[in-house]
């Protein structure tokens, strides 16, 4: 684990069904070992697998608290001895308002809290979820996690979405997504 003295952001990003989500419960299991006190929010159009938990792609899961945006998650906090928390983790930050989601990220980190945010990097057209650049420079650490192409079995970095829908926000699992390489979402997405 990272040893910074005072508050930090972890960003843990990648394509779709790289580990995110896993790599985000597992630092934060480490934090409660430890007895910090940590809250997990989700965002609450990502209702998947279930409407009130973090739940992985492989079934495990973990209570959170469900908001629409990052105005949602203030208000929890105040209510809820935001003094208190040591540890705030987030998961599909890509589905919160980024860019006020950032800004509240680094005052966390400013207070001294310790913020783990899970996030897609990628749009299914290859493109930076907006707001997510900005994240990527106000983290002290961004672990960038692969998955297996579906396709070829190379190193996964893209998100391809099996439909031909052009919405910026479809929440779905391998339903609708398949992780693939650089080449093989060139292939895919060439006739588009």
């Amino acid at each position: 684990m990272e040893n910074f003295k005072s508050g930090f952001i972890i960003l843990i990003t990648g394509s779709m069904f790289s580990g995110k989500t896993e790599e985000l419960m597992r630092t934060l299991r480490r934090f409660e070992i430890a007895k910090k006190k940590v809250v997990l929010f989700k965002p609450r159009v990502d209702d998947r697998y279930d409407e009130e938990k973090v739940v992985t792609h492989n079934g495990d899961a973990t209570s959170a608290v469900v908001k629409k945006d990052s105005k949602e998650i203030v208000d929890y906090l105040e209510k809820n001895e935001y003094k208190s928390f040591d540890v705030i983790g987030i998961d599909e930050a890509q589905f919160f308002d980024v860019e006020p989601l950032t800004k509240l990220a680094a005052k966390w980190a400013n207070d001294g809290k310790k913020v783990i945010i899970a996030a897609l990097d990628q749009t299914f057209e290859g493109v930076p979820f907006p707001g997510l650049p900005g994240l990527f420079v106000e983290a002290e650490v961004v672990k960038k996690l692969h998955a297996v192409c579906m396709i070829c079995g190379g190193l996964a970095s893209r998100t391809h979405r099996l439909s031909e829908s052009k919405s910026m926000v479809e929440v779905g699992g391998t339903d609708k997504y398949q992780a693939l390489c650089r080449h093989c979402f060139i292939e895919a997405n060439k006739d588009r």
